[in-house]
């Protein structure tokens, strides 16, 4: 040895192994489809959201925060135009018609909220697995699900990760390939 060196790295035979994925609960199109039939009680924003966010990937935080001016139609086609909350970067999505159906018709003050009592809380989350459980579908659901069961039925359908990697506004597909592989399994 050499005084204050270190000739031999002790922790070179030591392998760390990552933790695998979680595997993340999602919606099946057909339970997606029960809860369209089934109501829901004590909110008027949580279902629309729920089924908006199923069918467009977006999350709780930039549902909660969408305006209708947010959505913009060109075309005969529908965009949501806004900011990720979470990453700070605008994107332009398409949003399908069926997704649009959902939350109705627009009110002539674009300034609205599009769920104006959609909230994140404890109560709204038992109102969520309720109205789950009430459907008959025996999954632990949060908001997040949605984003979940949305990424699953696009990657199955397209196998196209870079347009759900846009669609999600992630910075990095690596970012999307983790989030699939904890949903996809």
């Amino acid at each position: 040895k050499q005084k204050g060196r270190i000739l031999h790295y002790s922790a070179e035979d030591i392998k760390a192994k990552g933790e695998p994925h979680k595997q993340k609960d999602i919606l099946t199109p057909d339970e997606v489809q029960k809860l369209i039939k089934t109501d829901i009680k004590a909110s008027r924003s949580l279902k629309p959201f729920f089924i908006f966010a199923c069918l467009t990937g977006q999350g709780h935080e930039e549902c909660r925060l969408m305006t209708w001016k947010m959505l913009e139609e060109d075309d005969g086609r529908f965009y949501l135009r806004t900011q990720r909350k979470k990453t700070s970067q605008y994107y332009r999505i398409p949003i399908n018609k069926q997704a649009i159906k959902v939350i109705g018709k627009r009110p002539e003050d674009g300034n609205q909220k599009v769920f104006p009592t959609l909230k994140y809380s404890h109560k709204q989350n038992e109102t969520l697995q309720d109205w789950v459980n009430n459907a008959g579908i025996q999954k632990k659901v949060t908001p997040h699900v949605a984003r979940h069961t949305f990424s699953a039925m696009y990657y199955k359908k397209t196998k196209d990760i870079g347009g759900l990697m846009n669609i999600l506004n992630h910075k990095d597909v690596s970012t999307t390939q983790r989030y699939l592989a904890g949903i996809l399994g």
